[in-house]
């Protein structure tokens, strides 16, 4: 379904895409991504920053970045050898060294998310006209659209891309791509398809007729490959500061407990 794919395709390119930032190891060495995009009419501006709140809310954005960029964290750390000994050794330390960095983390998130979100903004301004903004913020307002989205967003899991195969392609220097989300968009696709009634199914199936689908599927994607590229290439002063601030951590907690130990004995 046309019109299903495209609802997550425009969920979906906004979420969770700080899994690259995440790596322990990632190449501080890439430089930050500028995307920018012609100015648009303010009036089209103002109508794709309400189709942007209404189908992804800044906040559970921000929530669902964070929740990834731990998980991603987590899991680059136990893929590194020599952090891994450190666990062994002292118990704890990774997930100390998680918490000693998650505020520069969150900071990060939700400064990617602003950038995210006025990629898609600017994108929807300048692809559609106000009329046809307006036809898509009537369908996602309505009973119909909101049900969809309420089940969208209940059945979306970003970190199902946080497999170690994943993290294992991040730490050899491969980029998160369009292939990696999608697997995110079938997965969810599917389980909603599942809990929607055949009514809001047959709704569904008359809007994605309407010919503003196809120019918003084209935004949609185009939304989704620019913030890619940020995602791809994260601000290297945030990786040098969270690779200090994590091996500090590290440092701190081992001889802490090293302090305790010698103090018990």
């Amino acid at each position: 379904m046309a019109f299903c794919r495209l609802s997550l395709r425009i969920m979906v390119s906004l979420t969770a895409l700080a899994f690259a930032q995440a790596s322990f190891a990632q190449d501080s060495t890439k430089t930050t991504a500028n995307v920018t995009a012609p100015a648009a009419d303010p009036v089209r501006l103002a109508r794709a920053g309400e189709l942007a709140e209404l189908t992804s809310p800044k906040a559970a954005l921000v929530a669902s970045n964070i929740k990834a960029w731990g998980m991603a964290l987590g899991k680059s750390l136990r893929a590194d050898a020599s952090v891994t000994r450190l666990e062994a050794a002292f118990p704890g330390i990774i997930d100390a060294a998680i918490a000693a960095v998650r505020p520069l983390g969150e900071e990060y998130c939700r400064t990617f998310v602003d950038r995210a979100v006025q990629v898609r903004i600017e994108v929807f301004a300048e692809a559609l006209s106000a009329d046809e903004l307006d036809e898509l913020l009537a369908f996602y307002g309505s009973a119909v659209g909101q049900r969809f989205l309420s089940r969208m967003r209940s059945n979306i899991d970003p970190g199902s891309l946080i497999t170690d195969e994943f993290i294992a392609a991040r730490r050899t220097g491969d980029e998160v791509t369009a292939r990696d989300t999608a697997r995110v968009l079938i997965d969810t696709l599917d389980k909603t398809a599942k809990d929607t009634s055949v009514d809001d199914t047959l709704d569904i199936m008359r809007f994605g007729q309407k010919p503003v689908m196809g120019k918003a599927t084209q935004a949609a994607a185009e939304a989704e490959k620019r913030i890619l590229v940020m995602a791809n290439n994260p601000d290297p002063q945030f990786l040098e500061r969270q690779g200090k601030a994590l091996q500090q951590a590290i440092i701190d907690f081992a001889e802490r407990r090293r302090s305790q130990n010698s103090s018990s004995k």
